[in-house]
């Protein structure tokens, strides 16, 4: 197939060799460029405007003939070098360089972050890693030079190698945008999202939060450690508390500063200065310094695991007026005191003295039977609950699956009757939490609780990238009855490989 750009014809190939929701890309045959279809042509004039510009620079940055890719910082990224447009404007689609194979892994893949930050996977020496970070710094670096969000910094965007040299690419530019204004909208990936973003002050990625990501690819990829700085199921955030004792004082400071107050985008550390203090750390010829990161990642040794933060002790009760007690209920002795006292009481005062008595019967009888009711469902909450535990996945009613938050994954059982826990998402696990939302029914059953739940998480579900859904699944934690008298009235939303199987791997 036969394609025009602006700048050139292509042939392309007929199969894309990578498609996802919002994209197909095909190999151009007789070059070293990719043609990335776009499943929506873009007809946003601020987008298309957007597109001119970056193209423009692409051009600039990789020249003519076969683009460089890797070799230095502005071509570390794969910038688009042509547009495919319409008759009428709309861009169907860019033309990109191709990833070199150096970036690939043996079966083809891009060897992304995830085998740079994951100590099972049997990471780099540390001399390499220190390499592919700071060129990854140099990168935002220059970005912000050029005033650009990328927005989405997260390891299935970064492909990296270690020979001949160690060298880093960023694989998806054509989504960047200005940083001023800030994006009031973008895609973004969980265990990787910017924390003001998660709390609902802002609405989409910023010049910040790029910042941000790139602090925790840091403290991840230097000190192997595993996870994310999730929000606990208190609501408040962990400090980077797996720094080693001995780590850089500048390094531990900026890290610190980044990541400890993550609400606080003012204190985060530009990434031009990340340049400089990695340089002062592990300063060359200096071997000590990185014979101590690989220390670190030795496999005989246990990774060094975030402290989670003590749960903020309840605040006390708010004091509650006092009330005069209510007068003892004595209907029947004053009926019969008055029947004493007056043997000619009319027919009209005794009918009274009776409608009173048999209303009084009417509410003890109704709330009798309520607190019984109230009972029986409780024992039959607990029955299911009990049951519950030898009927896997029962997720939904364990207090790990409700105490799971956004980033946190579930550890995949060992046995039938072992039920998954909150565990390391750098070991194998069951599923990945992507949203936690509120809970609305009408009526609280299990069945209404489980119908909600499924509704509330497909429909988020839905709204992720479409590269992030491809191959999993969405799956859904709800509470009991039982759970939900109690206060817990979320749904936990898992991403599940669609085969319901562990995994290895960051792939979200």
């Amino acid at each position: 197939m036969r394609i025009a750009g602006r700048y050139g014809d292509y042939d392309i190939e007929d199969t894309a060799f990578a498609t996802g929701g919002m994209a197909a890309v095909h190999r151009i045959s007789g070059a070293e460029l990719v043609f990335k279809r776009y499943a929506t042509p873009v007809v946003e004039p601020a987008r298309l405007g957007m597109l001119e510009e970056l193209c423009a620079l692409g051009r600039n940055v990789h020249g003519e003939g076969v683009p460089a890719v890797g070799d230095t910082v502005r071509d570390s990224l794969c910038w688009p070098i042509d547009l495919v447009t319409r008759r009428s404007g709309a861009v169907t689609g860019v033309v990109m360089p191709l990833l070199p194979d150096r970036f690939l892994r043996p079966g083809g893949s891009p060897r992304t972050l995830d085998f740079l930050l994951l100590r099972r996977a049997a990471p780099p020496s540390a001399e390499v890693r220190v390499a592919v970070l700071a060129r990854l710094a140099g990168i935002f670096a220059w970005l912000e030079e050029l005033r650009l969000v990328h927005g989405d910094l997260a390891p299935k965007n970064i492909a990296w190698c270690d020979a001949p040299a160690p060298g880093l690419c960023l694989i998806d530019v054509d989504g960047v945008a200005p940083a001023d204004p800030p994006p009031w909208r973008g895609v973004s990936t969980p265990g990787w999202q910017d924390p003001r973003l998660v709390a609902g002050l802002i609405p989409a990625h910023d010049g910040a939060s790029d910042r941000y990501a790139l602090a925790l690819a840091l403290y991840r990829g230097l000190f192997l450690v595993p996870g994310n700085l999730a929000r606990g199921a208190d609501g408040r955030w962990p400090r980077p508390a797996a720094i080693p004792p001995d780590a850089d004082p500048g390094l531990r400071e900026a890290l610190e500063a980044t990541l400890g107050t993550p609400l606080d985008p003012d204190g985060r550390t530009a990434p031009g200065a990340w340049v400089e203090l990695l340089d002062a750390a592990f300063p060359a010829g200096d071997a000590a310094a990185l014979r101590r990161l690989d220390d670190a990642a030795r496999p005989d040794r246990p990774p060094v695991v975030p402290a989670v933060p003590a749960p903020a002790p309840p605040d006390p009760p708010d004091p509650q007026p006092q009330k005069p007690p209510k007068p003892r209920l004595s209907a029947l002795p004053a009926l019969w005191a008055r029947l004493r006292r007056s043997p000619v009481a009319t027919l009209r005062a005794l009918a009274k003295r009776v409608v009173s008595v048999s209303f009084v019967a009417f509410v003890v009888v109704g709330l009798g039977w309520a607190l019984i009711s109230g009972l029986v469902g409780s024992v039959v909450d607990l029955a299911v609950s009990v049951r519950s535990l030898f009927d896997p996945p029962v997720v939904p009613h364990t207090k790990a699956g409700l105490a799971l938050d956004v980033g946190e994954c579930l550890v995949y059982p060992v046995n039938e009757k072992t039920l998954p826990v909150v565990g390391d998402c750098d070991e194998l696990h069951w599923g990945q939490a992507f949203a936690r939302l509120p809970l609305d029914v009408r009526t609280v059953t299990l069945g209404e609780l489980a119908k909600g739940a499924d509704a509330a998480c497909g429909r988020r579900f839905a709204e992720l990238d479409d590269d992030v859904r491809l191959g999993f699944a969405s799956f859904a934690l709800y509470p009991n009855v039982q759970a939900w008298q109690s206060g817990h009235r979320t749904a936990v939303c898992v991403l599940v490989r669609s085969n319901h199987a562990p995994w290895e791997g960051g792939r979200v």
